[in-house]
């Protein structure tokens, strides 16, 4: 568990995105999650497809503080 995403679902996690049409989605003014998290957004999100993308895409290092 990293950063609030499980380890397993850690390249999926990453590729997430805010649709266009989400125009009430926005980042909270207080800290709740990293930047780079979908959960540190108040709204719609949506996860790319990888189907295309896993063989190209590989974790080398995942390390935590």
């Amino acid at each position: 568990y990293l950063a609030g995403i499980w380890l397993s679902y850690l390249l999926e996690h990453l590729c997430w995105c805010v649709p266009n049409d989400a125009t009430e989605s926005h980042r909270p003014s207080d800290y709740r999650a990293p930047s780079w998290s979908w959960a540190s957004i108040d709204g719609k999100v949506v996860f790319d497809s990888l189907l295309n993308l896993t063989h190209y895409i590989k974790i080398l290092e995942v390390t935590t503080c």
